[in-house]
């Protein structure tokens, strides 16, 4: 396989991770082992293509070195055989030199497209991280709104709780002295004055 395959295939499987992994939970680990391993295929890829660019260098020296010294050699022997392999010769090299050009070409032409797509995945992953702390915040926000109210309610019960039970207690206790005054009414003047003041209590008990 060659380096184009073997970088499309760990880009196709980075793909299919981050697919997977955008249906669980985000987490910061899985983004930042999927931006170095991006790194580092990146960097292994440059200094491949620069081993194989001097490769190349040392392969065209060699090659023009030989040709050199064949062509001094034969040189004063067959002339038209010289000039036929010469012109081989440079044909050969100016094909090979084209085809080399043209892989280094093509692999910086993926190198860019590995660029973008890593741009295009870092962006993508931020703004999934962005939207699902925003929606974090909400819930969170909804539930502490739901908790207040459910302690002001619950407050408001017991403050009405305690006033109607003091109220009825109240009430209770000041009819039984009325009911207890009317029982024995000996005095009318004093216990008419002392009813009527009972009777403020259930009163004002009903209308708070």
């Amino acid at each position: 396989m060659s380096t184009s395959d073997n970088i499309a295939e760990e880009h196709m499987g980075l793909t299919t991770v981050n697919a997977k992994n955008s249906r669980r939970p985000v987490s910061w680990w899985p983004e930042i082992r999927q931006c170095t391993l991006t790194i580092v295929l990146m960097l292994s890829l440059l200094i491949v293509i620069m081993h194989h660019n001097r490769a190349v260098d040392k392969e065209i020296h060699w090659l023009k070195s030989n040709y050199i010294n064949e062509q001094y050699d034969q040189k004063m022997i067959v002339i038209s055989n010289t000039t036929s392999n010469l012109e081989e010769k440079y044909s050969y090299l100016e094909n090979k030199l084209d085809a080399q050009d043209f892989d280094i070409r093509s692999q910086q032409t993926q190198i860019v497209r590995l660029h973008d797509l890593l741009d295009i995945e870092l962006n993508t992953t931020a703004g999934k991280l962005n939207d699902t702390v925003t929606i974090v915040k909400e819930e969170m926000d909804n539930q502490v709104q739901k908790v207040n109210d459910n302690v002001s309610t619950q407050s408001f019960y017991m403050i009405y709780q305690f006033a109607g039970t003091f109220a009825l207690l109240g009430s209770l206790i000041s009819i039984w002295h009325m009911t207890a005054h009317l029982r024995n009414f000996n005095q009318p003047i004093v216990q008419r004055k002392i009813l009527a003041i009972l009777w403020m209590v259930p009163i004002y008990c009903v209308s708070s």
